[in-house]
């Protein structure tokens, strides 16, 4: 089985992705990013992914709906969302559903490096 390192990006903006997967690089994690949750769903490559970070809106798939499908699999990523959307109503519905973190835009670089951190660390990354 391949060692988990990549850290995916979920997120239908383009901005958001492209930010994110520079601030990664920058801290030394490697990151894939998708425009869609079925672009990730059907990567071949995603067995390899530690941790996903997950935005709530997108078109198609909605990132609730990716966390239902993901908890199910064998080995799942962790995963963090991170959105605009603040309503406690959908925090607590993906932090029930096994979510690590649930981040708000702006993002706390901080509190994101401090989250993927204790995955990497706990997974043995």
């Amino acid at each position: 089985m391949p060692r988990k390192s990549a850290v995916a990006i979920v997120d239908d903006d383009i901005s958001i992705r492209e930010a994110l997967t520079d601030l990664l690089e920058s801290y030394g994690y490697e990151s894939r990013s998708f425009e869609s949750a079925d672009h990730f769903l059907f990567d071949r490559h995603r067995q390899d992914v530690l941790c996903v970070l997950l935005d709530v809106n997108m078109p198609g798939r909605s990132g609730l709906e990716l966390q239902n499908v993901l908890v199910r699999e064998t080995s799942p990523p962790a995963i963090i969302f991170v959105t605009s959307r603040q309503d406690a109503r959908t925090r607590m519905i993906a932090m029930r559903g096994g979510a690590v973190a649930f981040l708000t835009k702006p993002l706390d670089i901080a509190q994101l490096m401090t989250a993927l951190g204790t995955i990497a660390s706990e997974m043995g990354a």
